[in-house]
């Protein structure tokens, strides 16, 4: 086809006045920052999963800690999987887990649309200009014709696909093909490949080192027949456009690479550089595994919310998977905060990344113990204002004595680590909430309950202490003038030589006051609920076990 046919042609597909690509090149000129440009591109195909936030999540981290930006592109040219507000979806479950984009549909830069199906005309003005080049053509094969030829390929055991001598619509003439157009028989658009599959080409993956793969000789389709284009084709136009400095994304499009590197190079002469990350796995029943929207429940975004898992929690847990030298390091010193440390894709790993959530539930137990009471406080609220309204009533009618139960053992050497979630909170605190422990029906039992010493301790002796340890040495003093054992070895020698043991009384304060006979630190428990409720928690437990008002 001579140079004037193929503009001809480039004008019958695409009669439309279109800008030109010299023109769309100046309009987004490169980005004036110095860090590296990541974006974070999903499709609104349903509800975003799990291994998706944590790829939007290394996206952005790289992003800040380089001074650069992170935005969110909505790849939707695929509108048959749409689903209804997807996007929006997206969206929520982003700020959700606070990954937020620089730039995006919500907050418009320079650098858009953002929507792929809003950029319509820039694909079509990028294809127009391969037409030109003679670099893209249409192609007329049916439905029926391609199944044909995979079948014919099969039977010849030839690799599957369109391309050279397969690729029979690249020898249609000008006029064959202005006859299809004017019969309006449907087409799409193809990339016209020269590469040879027998021929290797070498690239440097940010997170994979060094990989050798054969080149592309496939002729993908660039539009549809819709008019949209495909992932491959429309991901080159816009991180091309948007100046994407790093395509940070899931393994599963390595395969894909030479074509879009090819595509690349032969529209704008290079490429950006990749990062391809190890999916997120499971261990199902001793079988490691892909997660799966099918199986797997906690691939749901909106699990971890319903459940109450802290955002930032979440994020650390990231972190661990980015890097297993972090938690090391976040452990080390109590001011270490995810945004201080630097990552590096040299230490992501190559395989799959365990997600366990046994693990992330460690993590949450340390993000909590970490935490300070003032900015907890509001985060429990609002979970319980969204998923338990009754007991957000009652956190607001007693903010004072939540904050200290939430503040219960922060200074120890090794802090209370039995919160691993929102949920947990009503779990382990409902009892220092009257109203809640008056409800209660199943309290733990005790074989032996030594009224009369408790009632003397409660009545005369708690307040005496100011601090953990001087109630501990004041205890054991009170509990020596009554015969109670303040050495376990020596209790457990000769128990008949006692009354009981300073557990055993430990335990019915417990019981008395909680129902369980495992709580957080006793002492600050006691402060927390006061005199005067534990003495009426006193007169509850005989009523119930002794019949005595």
């Amino acid at each position: 086809m001579t140079q004037l046919e193929r503009e001809n042609l480039a004008n019958l597909l695409f009669p439309q006045d279109l800008p030109l690509v010299e023109e769309l090149k100046e309009k987004y000129l490169p980005r004036n920052i110095k860090g590296e440009v990541t974006r974070f591109a999903p499709s609104p195909t349903g509800f975003l999963h799990v291994g998706s936030l944590y790829t939007a999540f290394i996206a952005k981290t790289i992003a800040n800690q380089s001074n650069g930006c992170f935005y969110l592109r909505i790849e939707d040219t695929d509108q048959q999987r749409m689903v209804e507000n997807g996007i929006e979806l997206i969206e929520k479950d982003l700020l959700s887990f606070g990954i937020m984009p620089d730039e995006g549909p919500l907050n418009e830069g320079i650098y858009g649309p953002y929507i792929q199906s809003h950029r319509k005309e820039i694909y079509h003005a990028f294809v127009k200009n391969l037409v030109k080049e003679g670099k893209a053509y249409p192609c007329f094969c049916q439905k029926e014709e391609l199944e044909s030829l995979r079948k014919a390929q099969e039977l010849g055991k030839c690799r599957i696909g369109y391309y050279q001598e397969y690729a029979t619509c690249r020898s249609l003439t000008f006029e064959e093909i202005k006859e299809k157009l004017e019969q309006k028989i449907p087409y799409v658009i193809r990339y016209y490949s020269k590469g040879s599959f027998n021929e290797k080409f070498t690239i440097h993956d940010e997170v994979k080192g060094e990989i050798t793969m054969p080149c592309n000789d496939l002729d993908i389709i660039l539009l549809k027949s819709d008019g949209l284009p495909t992932y491959h084709f429309a991901h080159v136009i816009d991180d091309y456009l948007m100046h994407t400095s790093i395509v940070i994304r899931g393994d599963e499009w390595l395969s894909s690479l030479p074509i879009h590197i090819q595509l690349f190079d032969d529209i704008f002469g290079f490429s950006p550089r990749y990062a391809h990350l190890a999916p997120l796995t499971t261990n199902d029943n001793g079988k490691v595994r892909k997660l799966s929207k099918r199986y797997d429940v906690h691939c749901k975004v909106s699990y971890y919310l319903e459940k109450g898992i802290p955002k930032d929690a979440l994020k650390l847990y990231f972190a661990t998977l980015m890097d297993p030298d972090f938690e090391t390091w976040y452990m080390l010193d109590e001011n270490h905060r995810l945004e201080d440390y630097t990552f590096s894709f040299s230490k992501m790993p190559i395989g799959g990344s365990l997600f366990d959530l046994e693990k992330l539930n460690s993590i949450c137990k340390i993000y909590f113990a970490k935490e300070s009471v003032d900015k907890l406080y509001p985060l429990f609220l609002e979970y319980y204002e969204k998923y338990d309204v009754e007991f957000a009533d009652l956190m607001k009618g007693e903010e004072q004595k939540v904050k200290e139960f939430l503040s219960i053992e922060k200074n120890f050497l090794r802090p209370r680590k039995d919160i691993g979630c929102y949920a947990d909170l009503k779990k382990e605190a409902w009892y220092i909430f009257n109203e809640l422990f008056d409800r209660a029906k199943e309290k733990e039992h005790l074989d032996f309950f030594d009224d009369k010493v408790i009632f003397e301790y409660l009545e005369k002796n708690l307040w005496i202490a100011k601090d953990n340890d001087e109630w501990m040495s004041k205890l054991k003093e009170f509990l020596e003038k009554h015969h109670y054992a303040i050495s376990m070895k020596d209790y457990k020698k000769n128990p008949e030589n006692y009354q009981g043991s300073i557990a055993s009384f430990c335990e019915m304060l417990r019981v008395m006051m909680t129902t369980k006979k495992v709580s957080p630190n006793l002492y600050e428990l006691l402060t927390i609920l006061g005199k005067e409720e534990l003495l009426r928690r006193y007169q509850i437990y005989m009523k119930e076990n002794f019949n005595e008002c």
